[in-house]
């Protein structure tokens, strides 16, 4: 192992790998990628699928391989996990021989060409190992060739009924026994989130309905018409000709949180395991100030200050440049943990922004000197409205 776990997190994953769906909802910052990854050693999974954002794929493949380094089940020296970040297959990769695979979200909905052909998907392919199914189209079950596990990180980014990508990953009609949607065909589907809702309790129906329908029928809620009813406050509004009742509010807090206790949720925040957790590190940057005066920044006047920071090759310039560089990963990180809501972020250089916009992908935007004024109006009414 590469990292050492600790007691909290040996706990959770001894937990995950005795459920064939699990939720780990601990808060940020208490080690669900870990947890998970021990889960998927204590278990024997031979293979395994990361859904997961965009800006998280570089990093899961990087965890996976060092912590299980010397885990390969089907054969390799070391652990191999590729990221795919299109929907076609890198020329010359054997698909078939890598331990595990991370793609965005967005991109696991498009590999699913069709989602009532459950055995045209490029996970039930790879699960198989490249051997095609018996039976043709008509075939719908199959026999693992290996024990697979789905990793759903930043899980209540599938919590929307409509979505294309959720109806994807869980399926059309999102029941645990249906024959469409990639989890088809997984041993364990495990959900990481620090924030499983997100504003109302409807966030919950989704992997509740896709993992613990048992529940949702004892308590009545089976259907989402129901769920709604019993643990959402709506009101009515006008939309042009039509009236509509939307979701304003949670109700029924008591009796939700007995059915997620039915239900085995893991759910810790930081301070509970706080004492456990590895001491913080720095980052420390180096770099040359020779232009700035003995007594520091704050003996200088505003003009030179103005002069040296409008200077991008400057020695103070630089140091704002790498400072704001080195914040990237951090940032990503809170990000990762909060996201689903608008975010404007300020940077002085257009390297810093670059390396944002790159590493997050689809859904923000970047505006600068150079963007038209129309595109920014765009960007601004966009992020007006959420």
């Amino acid at each position: 192992m590469f990292y050492e776990p600790t007691p909290e997190q040996a706990a959770d994953s001894d937990t995950m790998v005795e459920q064939e769906v699990s939720y780990l909802w601990n808060g940020a910052g208490t080690g669900k990628t870990l947890t998970a990854m021990e889960a998927i050693r204590k278990g024997g999974f031979e293979k395994v699928v990361v859904l997961c954002p965009k800006m998280a794929v570089s990093m899961w493949k990087e965890e996976l391989e060092k912590h299980l380094k010397d885990y390969s089940k089907i054969g390799n020296p070391k652990y191999n996990a590729l990221a795919r970040r299109t929907t076609q297959v890198p020329k010359g990769v054997n698909m078939h021989w890598r331990d595990a695979v991370i793609v965005p979200f967005g991109v696991a909905r498009n590999m699913v060409r069709s989602i009532d052909a459950i055995n045209t998907t490029f996970f039930i392919d790879w699960q198989l190992g490249g051997s095609r199914l018996r039976g043709g189209k008509e075939r719908r079950h199959f026999d693992n060739r290996y024990k697979t596990a789905l990793i759903i990180d930043e899980a209540h980014n599938l919590k929307s009924i409509y979505a294309k990508q959720t109806r994807a990953v869980f399926g059309r009609s999102f029941k645990e026994d249906s024959l469409d949607g990639i989890k088809y065909g997984m041993n364990a589907i495990m959900h990481l989130t620090g924030t499983p809702v997100t504003r109302y309790f409807d966030d919950l129906w989704v992997p509740l309905r896709s993992g613990r329908s048992d529940l949702l029928k004892h308590y009545g809620c089976y259907e989402y018409s129901q769920f709604i009813r019993m643990f959402c406050r709506t009101k009515p509004i006008q939309r042009g000709n039509k009236r509509e009742m939307v979701i304003c509010g949670n109700t029924n807090h008591a009796r939700m949180e007995k059915m997620l206790q039915d239900a085995e949720v893991m759910r810790r925040t930081l301070d509970d395991v706080v004492a456990n957790m590895p001491p913080v590190t720095h980052r420390i940057v180096d770099t040359d100030y020779k232009s700035v005066p003995a007594g520091g920044v704050g003996k200088m006047t505003a003009a030179q200050l103005m002069l040296e920071l409008s200077d991008e090759t400057s020695e103070l310039s630089t140091i704002r440049r790498k400072l704001g560089l080195a914040k990237v990963k951090s940032l990503l990180e809170y990000i990762e943990e909060y996201g689903q809501k608008p975010y404007l972020i300020g940077d002085w250089h257009t390297e810093v922004g670059e390396e944002l916009y790159e590493r997050l992908g689809d859904g923000h935007a970047i505006v600068n000197g150079a963007t038209p004024s129309k595109r920014r109006d765009l960007i601004r009414e966009a992020f007006n409205a959420g």
